[in-house]
């Protein structure tokens, strides 16, 4: 009776200690899938503003008045 109620022990003490483990694995790589989430957001919010940023560079009217300056500059070379 004494073995078999020892066995029992041992075996459910092993399982609790494992399923233990488990959770912690779990808790663990939750928290590196949020980490990393993060990061990708980060990145995606970067990329976001050089876009924006690079958009504002290269916009309609920025290149319309650089156009006029290399045109004004070109017609002052030839007047010359």
């Amino acid at each position: 009776m004494v073995f078999k109620a020892t066995w029992t022990a041992f075996w459910l003490t092993l399982l609790g200690l494992s399923l233990v483990y488990l959770q912690v694995v779990q808790v663990r790589t939750g928290n590196r899938v949020h980490r990393t989430i993060s990061e990708l957001e980060a990145i995606e919010e970067k990329l976001r503003r050089l876009e924006l940023r690079y958009n504002r560079l290269v916009s309609p009217d920025v290149l319309e008045k650089d156009l006029q300056e290399f045109y004004e500059g070109d017609e002052e070379l030839t007047e010359a």
